[in-house]
Formats: structure tokens, sequence, C-alpha cells
């Protein structure tokens, strides 16, 4: 006697129930979603004949956590220019875009790019390299030189002297000569004015040994 084979279907809506109590319980619902075809959101499944749904409200919390993500991220792109614990703008923030930063926050000086060797300081720093007179201010300008190559373009009105601290010639350009001007290393140059020129903008110092 041939045994017969019976075949078994099962039946779509005993699936479609199991498939709504385990979803619901995968994502801690409070009642089973619902399985059935929609005109949206509707997603037929690869070995059934049953259409999942995908819930709206879950769908735009995650594209809302994706966009913010990817905001996220592309914000670090644009970050603020890094400065030491004294407020100095530290020599990586210049070396990246060239733009000295915060450059026009000193009242009668305007910083413009460096390659970040030359740092405009506070006198009291103790970081003094060389000193800049205008007859704009009181008090001199003070730079640090950090390496014995470097250069600053700027624009410091009526200028009319320079001390060199370093150990190393140091240049400057002046708005009233063609060629820059040459401060040998610790000594005083008179530039302007006091160098026989006239008013003038001191427009780049420099290092180059």
């Amino acid at each position: 006697m041939n045994a017969q084979k019976r075949s078994v279907r099962r039946d779509p809506g005993q699936h479609a129930n199991r498939m709504q109590r385990i979803v619901a319980h995968q994502y801690d619902l409070d009642e089973p979603i619902s399985l059935r075809p929609t005109a949206r959101h509707a997603f037929p499944h690869p070995e059934s004949d049953i259409t999942v749904r995908i819930n709206p409200r879950l769908l735009a919390v995650s594209v809302l956590g994706v966009a913010a993500a990817v905001v996220g991220v592309s914000s670090l792109g644009h970050a603020l220019p890094a400065t030491a614990a004294d407020g100095t703008p530290s020599p990586d923030s210049l070396v990246e875009t060239y733009d000295y930063p915060n450059g026009d926050k000193t009242t009668g000086i305007k910083l413009i790019k460096g390659d970040g060797h030359i740092l405009l300081v506070g006198c009291d720093a103790g970081k003094t390299s060389a000193l800049v007179w205008s007859y704009n201010s009181d008090q001199p300008y003070c730079f640090q030189f950090t390496g014995k190559t470097g250069y600053v373009t700027l624009e410091l009105h009526d200028v009319y002297g320079i001390r060199n601290y370093n150990d190393f010639d140091i240049s400057a350009k002046v708005s009233t000569v063609k060629d820059p001007i040459p401060v040998p290393k610790d000594s005083w140059k008179g530039v302007g004015v006091a160098g026989g020129t006239g008013p003038a903008i001191l427009l780049e110092l420099r290092s180059q040994s």
C-alpha cells in the first residue's frame, strides 16, 4: 500500500498573527502592529503572500536620528581655532588655513595671516622675542618667535621702531619702503618716521635664517 502524500498548506492568517506577536515582542510594543497590505509604506515579503507595513512613526524617528548624526559629524569640519590656556592662538590653528585667528581683536593692530611661528603675545607673559613701537599706543606690541623661520602679515599704523631680542636676524616690511628692512639679532631698528621715510604701516614681520 503506497503511502499517500498529504499536502500541508499554512494558513496565511495564522502566520501573520505569529509575525505580529514576534514583532511586537521584539520592539516592546503595547499591541501587535498590523501586517495587512496597505497603500503606503507596504513592502511584499519575499517568501509569502504577506505584506509587511512599516510604522511611519518608527520610520520618522529613524530618519531623524540618522540626519542628526550626519549633521553632528559635518559640523566637526567646521571647529573654532585652537588657543592655548593663556589665550595665545595655537600655532596649529594658523598652519591649517594661514588666517590669524581673532586677528582684529587687539586694539590698534590687525593680524592677517601667518604660519604660526610669529605670534602676538602679552608683554607680561615672558615670551617676548621682539617689540614693535607705534605712535598709536603708549605701550609696545610684543611678539613671540617660536622658530628661526616664520612670518606674519599685519597692519600696524604709525610704526616707528622694532627691537629684536632673538639670536637671529629678522626683517620688517613697511608701506614706505619697497624692500624689507633688516633688523639684526639683538638690536634696535628705526622705521617709518624714525627711519627717515615718513609715517608708515608695518605690513609684515619675517624670520628666515
